[in-house]
């Protein structure tokens, strides 16, 4: 049985408030948790490759090193790029029972010996989790190493009761070609009764440019100022067409000209969720409208999917509300290049490429075909380079092959090339070979996405920014097709997204921004962060910030008078405007668009009855 102690807690909670290294060493070791993990001995962690990684993919050995306690330390080396990040993994078995409910407290100390060449750091997952149910980790976390050794302290809460050795940490160093080194490797576990975890120390983490003073701020604004806004002018006559000066005006932004979108939950959408709540179903449907242009379908409109008479029902009336919103739609991952995805009778017929090739086809043309009009974007495929076996199987040639179609079958929608781990990772050149590749043959491809997902240390804003720009050089438009962050410190979640919005709305050749998680109960439920919403339909923290700048700090409300010449001008953001004058009894009203080109409009004053017209 485990046991707490007061008197030690509180000792832990001073200890670690000091906020040095030597302290929290301190409270460790005054610490009574039982002892999990003891890690001292690097030569007992075993190396794991696994979804397909091969000897030549990766190594393990152990190094003498005097900085830490231990004496050695595990070297973890990627030798050529496997799959996923935890394809490559060192692995840490328990040595003693954990319970469900117990706070936990895992150390090491880890350095970039190589640091991967595109960012100048190395990327480390950090996983804690059971060996028989590796998909519900109690811990995740994905990290950057910097060359100097650094300690870190991470806490978390089992979820289940784990006999000794059936739990397991978990580092994992694959899709980067770098070199990394991990020792003094230890874990203790306490009764959570006492509040345990909230008195446990854990590493704050950070990101370059955060500071309020950061250089990049200054220039972020003036290429929102440049690239984001556009000049108005508004002239105001009488029925003679003579200035009319003095008259009010009330200058109405009603809709960005960027897209701002948000994947949705189909049947949320349509209020056909176990718990539905007509209220809560009211306020989802009213913030989507509110807060964005854009609504992104996830996996609802694969094709596989689509061929499902029961979910396309719900997808076909959760388009029907996007519509009566006035959102464009956008389809993620029309085809899923997982062949774990296909349909059950094709998976049994892996043997056959032939067959499973035309089957795509036939899907992704009908899906595309059907939808043609309802679709405003299609993301043909996602995470490319993470799931990749289905075009092992039939063809990488199939990749062009489903663009041409889409673009045959929906000549509507613009077609966009999504992957992952472009931003956080060292995939770019993988994603200018092949993009390039494709471009130079006339595959069409309208719009370069990247998805926009974080973990619990993002990478600095200048990263960030020179990446984007590394993107630019394709010479199409680019957009953050699915932002999220996989945090647990609130802080850290608020100044990033704030950060990271401000970096993308800046740059002039990003287009677009979509939210992964709008609403509470989209992404996995540990470490991740807030939503903007939580599942009563209250606001959260981050959705506040989100708020701000979209409906505060970039949009464009102004009450003004005509000048002596009848005018006024104006700086204001790009999108769609209602523009109202009056004077007395007279008064005109017109719709426009505002794009970088800025707009001019004249209003002539006549009774209010003639109404209002468009340009």
């Amino acid at each position: 049985m485990r046991v707490w102690l007061g008197v030690l807690v509180a000792g832990i909670l001073a200890a670690c408030d000091q906020g040095t290294t030597s302290r929290t060493e301190a409270a460790w070791e005054g610490s009574v948790g039982r002892v999990v993990i003891e890690g001292s001995n690097p030569a007992t962690f075993q190396f794991v490759r696994q979804d397909g990684a091969g000897p030549e993919h990766g190594q393990m050995s152990v190094i003498a090193v005097e900085a830490v306690s231990s004496g050695s330390a595990a070297r973890l080396e990627t030798l050529e790029k496997p799959r996923h990040l935890g394809s490559l993994h060192a692995r840490i078995p328990t040595n003693d029972d954990i319970d469900e409910g117990d706070a936990c407290w895992l150390r090491f100390k880890v350095r970039a010996a190589e640091p991967q060449v595109e960012l100048g750091l190395s990327r480390v997952l950090v996983m804690v989790r059971s060996s028989d149910d590796p998909s519900e980790p109690w811990l995740q976390r994905s990290i950057y190493a910097e060359p100097s050794w650094t300690s870190i302290d991470m806490t978390f809460t089992a979820r289940d009761h784990r006999n000794a050795g059936d739990a397991e940490v978990i580092f994992g160093v694959g899709t980067q070609l770098q070199t990394i080194d991990i020792a003094d490797v230890a874990m203790r576990c306490f009764d959570e009764n006492e509040g345990a975890l909230a008195r446990l120390p854990s590493t704050s983490f950070s990101y370059g440019g955060r500071d309020a003073d950061a250089p990049w701020r200054a220039t972020a604004e003036s290429q929102i100022e440049r690239y984001r806004q556009g000049d108005l002018q508004v002239s105001v006559t009488d029925a003679l067409g003579r200035p009319v000066s003095d008259a009010e005006l009330h200058i109405q932004m009603t809709r960005h000209a960027f897209t701002f979108g948000a994947v949705v939950d189909a049947s949320q959408l349509v209020g056909e969720t176990d718990d539905h709540d007509e209220a809560v179903t009211a306020s989802y449907r009213r913030n989507l409208q509110e807060l964005f242009n854009a609504a992104s379908f996830e996996s609802d409109l694969r094709w596989t999917s689509w061929a499902e008479p029961e979910v396309r029902e719900v997808t076909e009336q959760a388009l029907a509300r996007v519509r009566s919103l006035e959102l464009s739609a956008r389809g993620r991952g029309l085809v899923s290049t997982a062949s774990a995805d296909l349909p059950e009778a094709l998976r049994e017929k892996l043997a056959s490429p032939g067959l499973i090739r035309e089957a795509v086809r036939r899907g992704v043309e009908t899906t595309a075909g059907e939808l043609d009009g309802s679709i405003a974007a299609w993301d043909v495929v996602d995470r490319l380079r993470e799931h990749h076996d289905l075009l092992d199987l039939i063809g990488w040639d199939e990749l062009s092959t489903w663009f041409r179609l889409v673009r045959l079958a929906a000549p509507n929608s613009e077609l966009v090339f999504s992957e992952s781990d472009i931003l956080a990772g060292d995939r770019m050149a993988e994603l200018a070979a092949l993009v390039g590749g494709m471009m130079s043959e006339g595959v069409p491809i309208d719009r370069i996405g990247v998805l926009g997902q974080f973990g619990t240390q993002p990478p600095p804003i200048q990263v960030l920014r020179d990446r984007l720009d590394q993107l630019a050089s394709f010479d199409l438009p680019l957009v953050i097709t699915a932002f999220d962050m996989t945090t647990s410190d609130q802080a850290l979640q608020e100044d990033f997204t704030h950060d990271f919005l401000t970096l993308a709305f800046s740059h002039p050749s990003v287009e677009g921004f979509v939210l992964r998680r709008f609403w509470e109960g989209r992404g996995g439920p540990l470490d991740h962060g807030d939503p903007l919403y939580r599942r009563d339909g209250t606001i959260t923290p981050v959705g506040k910030i989100y708020r701000d700048l979209i409906l505060d700090r970039w949009w464009t409300d102004i009450l003004a008078r005509s000048d002596d010449a009848g005018e006024f001008q104006s700086r204001v953001f790009q999108g769609d405007y209602i523009v109202s004058v009056r004077k007395g009894q007279l008064s005109a009203a017109a719709r426009l668009k505002i794009g970088p080109e800025g707009a001019a409009i004249t209003l002539s004053l006549a009774p209010e009855q003639e109404g209002e017209r468009s340009l």
